[in-house]
């Protein structure tokens, strides 16, 4: 939490950068609340092609000069995250930063430099920890005891993504956009870390079958180890339909989360059958930028700071070193010599 937990004036002045899908979604839901003025940086977007009273501009240098935003919602290749996020830093703009925090972990240290010196209000947008469903996963969590096991899988056929558009062209399928499983499906590796915290060390496989055309890895499974649990994530963009599931074993029972369904099912020991719920169904992503907002408004860091979103980029990065090299890399920090406990 930041130092001011005062309620401040709400922040109106929005500004999004990227007009993909999901850069639209989150434009749409700004103008849904009512915020405004709001603007938007594309370098291929036409004025026509946007929702009335939205300003256009081709650069985020020219919008900060000529817009001054207080917020921005970033939601260009993730390739270009930190690049884009350390321009609006510096000119003191609060920051909405799509999934995952960029395809590589160089410039971060500048940018939560930037972002502390500012006082900024970051979210990085891993939307699934406003799923119903995962918010009563993480509320039941001490009902089933000590966690042992932990099995999250998501598993979409990248063509169905988006119908009508070549998949093949998309920031999910190019490497040099930040595409491939690791990081466009990295929800799973982000809430792991949120429900178990974070593990020792990582071991990860992945492949590139060749089905899709793309240049990019098209499925994965990591295996993070835990001094009493271990947590085994499979990702993949080849499976037909939807599939997105978390189980996790218990000393004192099971919990099974169906996240396409919304459902959460608790079994406990001696009990004849689960208990089953289906949590209201909200928005996660209209759910993330209200928290968000509201966390500008009353001085206030989000659920999701930038260095959680740091945090699992680095978990990635270990994992490509692990699928790299075929070993286990530690994420424990070694104790510095001065530290350790002398012979006898």
């Amino acid at each position: 939490m930041m130092a001011n937990t005062q309620a401040t004036t709400p922040p109106h002045r929005g500004l999004t950068v990227g007009l993909g899908s999901i850069g639209r979604r989150h434009l749409a839901n700004l103008l849904e609340r009512g915020i405004g003025p709001v603007a938007a940086v594309s370098a291929s977007a036409t004025p026509h092609s946007l929702p009335l009273g939205v300003t256009l501009y081709r650069d985020v240098a020219t919008a900060i000069e000529a817009f001054r935003p207080d917020f921005a919602i970033i939601a260009n290749a993730s390739s270009a995250h930190i690049t884009t996020a350390q321009l609006l830093a510096e000119a003191g703009v609060h920051l909405f930063i799509e999934k995952p925090l960029s395809d590589h972990v160089e410039g971060l240290e500048p940018l939560k430099a930037a972002c502390a010196r500012a006082g900024l209000v970051t979210l990085v947008a891993y939307t699934l920890r406003f799923l119903p469903a995962m918010l009563r996963t993480r509320e039941l969590l001490p009902a089933i005891g000590a966690p042992l096991f932990l099995s999250a899988t998501v598993g979409q056929y990248l063509p169905d993504w988006r119908p009508g558009q070549d998949y093949r062209a998309g920031v999910s399928a190019r490497r040099e956009l930040g595409g491939g499983v690791l990081l466009e499906l990295s929800h799973e590796i982000d809430y792991v870390r949120w429900l178990l915290g974070p593990p020792d060390g990582v071991f990860a496989m992945t492949s590139h079958s060749g089905l899709l055309e793309i240049d990019v890895e098209d499925c994965a499974d990591l295996l993070l180890a835990y001094p009493r649990a271990r947590a085994h994530i499979h990702l993949d963009f080849l499976e037909r339909g939807k599939n997105r599931t978390c189980r996790i074993v218990g000393s004192e029972g099971t919990l099974e989360t169906n996240l396409v369904a919304g459902t959460v099912s608790l079994s406990k020991a001696g009990d004849d059958r689960p208990v089953i719920e289906q949590p209201t169904s909200t928005d996660p992503y209209k759910a993330a930028l209200a928290h968000f907002l509201d966390c500008i408004a009353h001085g206030q860091q989000t659920r999701i700071p930038l260095a959680e979103g740091a945090a699992t980029l680095s978990l990635i990065e270990a994992a490509r070193r692990a699928a790299a090299t075929g070993t286990t890399v530690s994420l424990v920090a070694p104790v510095p010599e001065a530290q350790k406990a002398p012979h006898d």
